[in-house]
């Protein structure tokens, strides 16, 4: 009798650890980034994406599976309209998710997490270099941003017609945006959550 409770204790155990959400890495150029665990296929998505900006009709995030996707279920996320505009690593993608999403579409997939898009994602290393030297801060240099859809060029347009810094020069071509500016003010473009 002992030993059938030992038995069930250990398995009962073994098998909650298992169910334990476990840290899976992202890793972007030279950051690694440690998100946990969060999505739940028990709560209405626009509940848990409403932490992150919307660009026009979506929200752009990483979104992460605990497995690669088959692809029936790629087909499924192109019927809901999630876009998966960018392979990253570890069964991460850029995703485009429309703000307006009814109930859980993503309740019978493999999601681990929806996890935001922060500033520092969005500039490359020799840029956040740059940056951290302040001898650097008010050097003007010539950039290359690439943004979301056409929605992305309005909200950029508008920030950029308002921002503090002495008229900057910039145009449009496709889905990016080339521009020359103070380094200094490029943080504030990158805290836009229309560029990509």
């Amino acid at each position: 009798m002992r030993l059938l409770l030992i038995v069930f204790f250990v398995s009962y155990y073994t098998m909650a650890l298992c169910q334990l959400p476990i840290d899976q890495p992202i890793l972007l150029r030279d950051q690694v980034l440690l998100y946990h665990a969060n999505f739940r296929a028990d709560q209405d998505l626009a509940v848990q994406i409403q932490h992150i900006p919307t660009v026009g009709e979506n929200i752009y995030c990483w979104l992460q599976f605990y497995a690669p996707l088959k692809q029936r279920e790629i087909d499924l996320l192109k019927i809901l309209n999630f876009q998966l505009t960018g392979y990253v690593k570890e069964h991460t993608y850029l995703a485009a998710i429309p703000s307006t999403t009814k109930g859980n579409p993503l309740k019978g997939l493999p999601v681990r997490g929806i996890f935001p898009i922060e500033p520092s994602h969005r500039l490359s290393p020799a840029l956040r270099d740059a940056l951290r030297d302040t001898n650097r801060k008010n050097e003007k240099t010539a950039f290359q941003i690439t943004y979301f859809q056409s929605e992305g060029a309005l909200m950029l347009d508008a920030m950029l017609s308002k921002m503090p810094f002495s008229l900057p020069i910039w145009q449009h071509s496709g889905n990016q945006l080339q521009l020359t500016l103070p380094l200094r003010d490029l943080e504030l473009l990158a805290a836009s959550p229309a560029v990509r």
